[in-house]
């Protein structure tokens, strides 16, 4: 049981699933792992099974509060808002001093835009819970989007003294970089959200990735469009930004063309020296000619000697026999 109760790891999974394979487990037991599970497929991006198992939880027991803030979530994900909108109201009525149930309520808000009211969750949240480090986050989120930079950095900075490893916390805080238009900073906090996350904070890429390209970093750019397509290869949006980088910059990106061989230089023929041959004579004798090496350049310009230097140097007439 603690292995599928505890913090979400590869081992979560087949723990919670040995228990609900065994009939022989209490319902209780039954109903927690559940819950366990479907709190390990949120965070796996797999909200359709996250949801079977939110809503088995709730046939065991329709007013269990975790089950019913991940059946919220699966459905906010799965784009049923109202039935999302319900389950949170639901889970305050039932446990109204829940910091958890105001947190969610609080982002679901957060994200569809009505952030005054996100804020009240927030506060409340907050109230009750003065250690919750991301009810500050959520709460600095909402004052990114309306502005209030000096409010987001406080609260980003309290959350991560109380967690440092604070989930969305370097996210958000990179966005406020952002929109101040401090770049710098903004790309630093992105890559240390990424460094928690490699594999889940892909608004983090996407927000490096656009970064990058607005300073010419079009490699950059392009690496982390393409990280982002890894996860949802049919991503439009990213399809469309990575296109546009590649086309600020094709050089780079462009297969090298191979060059033609080029032909080798111009060397001039050397006249090879001709190697002794033996000839027999008429009278059975044989006899070497020898091998007559070419003159010197200051000699003459020009080797091997024609049919009339021959002779004329047999009868001492030119003066380029040397």
């Amino acid at each position: 049981m603690e292995d599928c109760n505890g913090p979400p790891s590869d081992k979560v999974e087949a723990a919670c699933a040995a228990i609900l394979n065994d009939a022989q487990r209490p319902a209780d037991d039954r109903l927690k792992a559940y819950a366990a599970r479907a709190r390990f497929y949120l965070g796996r991006t797999k909200f359709d099974l996250a949801l079977n198992d939110a809503e088995a939880a709730l046939q065991i027991n329709p007013q269990f509060v975790p089950a019913l803030l991940s059946r919220a979530y699966a459905r906010q994900r799965t784009g049923n808002f109202d039935l999302a909108r319900a389950d949170l109201e639901r889970t305050i009525e039932l446990e109204p001093k829940n910091a958890f149930a105001y947190l969610a309520r609080g982002n679901f808000r957060a994200d569809q835009r009505a952030f005054a009211d996100a804020l009240a969750d927030f506060n409340q949240a907050i109230a009750l819970r003065q250690d919750l480090a991301v009810a500050y986050v959520g709460r600095a989120r909402t004052s990114v989007e309306t502005g209030q930079f000096d409010s987001a950095f406080s609260d980003i900075n309290t959350a991560l003294a109380i967690n440092p490893n604070a989930p969305n916390a370097f996210y958000w805080r990179g966005q406020a970089y952002r929109r101040k238009g401090d770049v710098d900073h903004a790309i630093e906090d992105f890559s240390r959200a990424i460094a928690q996350g490699p594999q889940t904070e892909r608004g983090s890429y996407f927000a490096r990735a656009q970064l990058f390209s607005a300073k010419g970093d079009y490699v950059r750019a392009i690496a982390d469009f393409d990280k982002l397509l890894s996860f949802t290869p049919d991503n439009k949006e990213v399809q469309q930004q990575r296109a546009s980088a590649v086309a600020m910059h094709p050089r780079r990106l462009r297969p090298c063309r191979r060059r033609p061989p080029r032909s080798p230089p111009f060397q001039p023929k050397v006249p090879r020296l001709q190697r002794p041959t033996s000839r027999t004579t008429r009278s059975g004798s044989s006899s070497t000619r020898a091998i007559t090496p070419p003159p010197s350049s200051a000699s003459i310009s020009c080797w091997p000697p024609t049919r009339a230097t021959k002779w004329r140097c047999a009868r001492g007439r030119s003066p380029i026999c040397g």
